[in-house]
């Protein structure tokens, strides 16, 4: 039976081009999202050839940490003859599914979650300094979304001349799904809220919703994501497969529920607000434009004031020729 996923990829509000690459190959059970550095012209070449490197090697029937290290092996090469640019590297994160069982195997900070419909899990582990200043107990895993070195990894492809791939197995079962992407969307979006828009619609409009939340939040950095539903012969949920994950090296990994009843009713407080706002807004602007011709209404003199100012000049221009004759210079105005 087919897997069902939808994928979307986006270059966000402040960059001026993708280096993010994401790679989907059903019919061999991979998928693989890239995200690249080194700016234009490297870090979408290094990202554009991991996922076909390891798309190629997974072909040839090799496993996804095989497949990652020969992908890290084509960026340096790549490189050597004037590929791309020095320095060029990338994240990658990757999924290999076998009926319901999953495999995935990651470099650098780009993310694995699972989501079950009521809460979601973090299954893989940043490779990254904060993730280092948390382990190490120097920091909160709550001060790692702020912190100024966030996204700084300690290792990627292409960067150094060895890697270390971590990898994580588990189980799929039925409603469940597990989402790829790059930091774009970790980065940017609190994991309360990927929940909350992993709770509504088919898989195109939980990819389509949480593009769209990573753009609302600024869009500072390319967005890419992959969402990848269980096979619909995959076991139904028993309380042993519901711990599978954490039970196979996803140890310690934030958990975020999700009460649905909460989420409507924050949605409508969302919309609620959204509409004050537009109609606020739209007031504002209409009390400025009024504002603004009041203004200008007061600044121009109506048009009798200046046919009367123009009488005045003429009766005193004749006044001051009569008052000369005399030797007399007077001046007479009038008002209305």
């Amino acid at each position: 039976m087919s897997t069902a996923f939808a994928a979307a990829t986006d270059t966000g509000r402040v960059r001026t081009h993708n280096e993010d690459a994401w790679i989907a190959r059903p019919e061999q059970g991979l998928w693989v999202v890239a995200d690249g550095m080194g700016g234009h012209s490297a870090g979408e070449v290094a990202s554009a050839l991991a996922v076909q490197e390891i798309a190629a090697g997974v072909a040839r029937g090799h496993g996804l940490e095989q497949a990652i290290r020969r992908a890290h092996e084509a960026i340096l090469e790549a490189v050597a003859v004037g590929q791309g640019a020095p320095g060029m590297g990338t994240t990658v994160v990757a999924l290999a599914l076998a009926g319901s069982r999953y495999h995935i195997a990651w470099v650098g900070d780009s993310r694995a979650y699972l989501w079950n419909g009521r809460s979601l899990r973090q299954l893989t582990t940043d490779h990254s300094y904060v993730q280092r200043l948390v382990d190490a107990g120097v920091i909160a895993a709550s001060e790692a979304a702020y912190h100024p070195e966030r996204h700084t990894v300690t290792q990627a492809l292409g960067v150094a001349e060895t890697i270390v791939v971590d990898s994580v197995t588990g189980t799929l079962t039925r409603g469940e799904q597990i989402l790829l992407c790059s930091d774009g969307l970790s980065g940017e979006v609190e994991a309360e809220e990927i929940a909350q828009r992993l709770a509504r619609g088919n898989v195109q409009r939980q990819v389509d919703a949480l593009v769209a939340a990573a753009l609302e939040r600024g869009g500072a950095d390319n967005v890419t994501v992959v969402l990848i539903s269980a096979p619909p012969d995959a076991p139904v949920s028993s309380a042993e497969s519901a711990d599978s994950a954490a039970s196979s090296g996803a140890v310690g990994q934030k958990t975020v529920p999700i009460d649905t009843r909460r989420l409507n009713r924050s949605l409508r407080r969302r919309q609620r607000l959204r509409r004050w706002v537009m109609f606020g807004a739209g007031v504002l602007i209409s009390a400025l434009l009024i504002s603004l011709l009041w203004w200008f209404d007061l600044r121009e003199p109506p048009a009798e004031a200046v046919a009367v100012q123009g009488i005045a000049q003429v009766v005193e221009g004749l006044q001051d020729n009569r008052c000369g004759q005399m030797g007399v210079r007077k001046r007479q105005y009038f008002t209305i």
